[in-house]
């Protein structure tokens, strides 16, 4: 699996390196610009992931610029020490996006990890309570994928509050109120179920909402047998 990433990763790297070097050649780029168009495409290339791949398509673009963009032109040999500062430079510099990228992703990649694997549902919502995220839990616990809960609203499979519920928590939550309520979430098959929600706000890009809601059906039943046999 890694073999295919690292081949899949390279071959589009080397497609987009060829199209970079003709399009740059054709219309008299230097080495300068041509070596930030190949930063650009590196750095998107190890959004992919494999780190390997990244560090050998920064070999091959140092190679194209010598090559294509330094003089004498047509040959790997270097005359000018300034365009080995140069060469050197872009090289190194290739190397350090190529590694803080991947690291980047990584993180990405073990958030993911950690939210799917949470025992409570998770739920992002923007101002207006849309879903912008979901976690593994969220899908499974409501029976939906993670690509039809996003872009819904709250109010469509939460059937415990309507939208002066809802102004209401907002209200509190911006008075600096830590909000845990009770509501009962829908099923896609129709079907309800009781949970506890934890709801917390912060900002980035405006008002988010960070919702912790955990299934509390066996909690209900407990209580319901409790007094049953008082």
């Amino acid at each position: 699996l890694r073999l295919q990433a690292f081949a899949a990763q390279f071959l589009l790297g080397i497609a987009g390196l060829a199209l970079i070097t003709f399009v740059c050649f054709r219309i008299g780029f230097g080495p300068t610009r041509t070596s930030f168009a190949y930063l650009v495409l590196i750095a998107l290339v190890s959004l992919l992931g494999s780190f390997s791949a990244s560090v050998v398509l920064s070999i091959v673009a140092v190679a194209c610029l010598n090559y294509f963009f330094v003089p004498p032109l047509f040959d790997f040999r270097v005359d000018d020490r300034d365009d080995i500062v140069r060469l050197a430079v872009f090289f190194t510099t290739s190397l350090v996006v190529t590694t803080l990228t991947t690291k980047l992703r990584a993180s990405k990649v073990r958030f993911r990890t950690f939210v799917d694997h949470a025992t409570d549902a998770f739920f992002l919502l923007d101002d207006d309570w849309t879903v912008l995220d979901v976690n593994r839990r969220a899908c499974d616990g409501l029976g939906y994928s993670r690509q039809e809960l996003i872009g819904r609203h709250k109010s469509e499979f939460d059937v415990g509050l309507d939208n002066a519920s809802i102004q209401r928590l907002k209200q509190r939550m911006v008075a600096g109120e830590a909000i845990t309520f009770e509501t009962r979430h829908r099923r896609k098959d129709g079907t309800s179920f009781p949970v506890e929600v934890r709801v917390g706000q912060f900002e980035q890009g405006g008002r988010r909402y960070l919702c912790l809601v955990r299934d509390i059906t066996e909690r209900k039943r407990t209580e319901d047998e409790l007094r049953a046999s008082e």
